[in-house]
């Protein structure tokens, strides 16, 4: 489980998460270790603690 330390940073991972850039929007969708869509992170940048992952398709469109 991570820690919040309160200074703008985590200690530790997220289990059983990661997150890609939705080429769409340009921000950071989160999903859980079974791939179903959590949340997109509503400003720029990453979550905090949580596995990156490149997206498997291209985008439609």
């Amino acid at each position: 489980m991570a820690k919040n330390t309160g200074k703008g940073y985590r200690i530790g991972q997220q289990k059983n998460r990661y997150q890609q850039k939705n080429l769409l929007t340009m921000l950071f969708d989160l999903f859980d270790g079974n791939g179903n869509y959590v949340r997109s992170k509503k400003s720029k940048g990453k979550f905090k603690g949580v596995e990156t992952r490149r997206a498997r398709k291209p985008p439609r469109g």
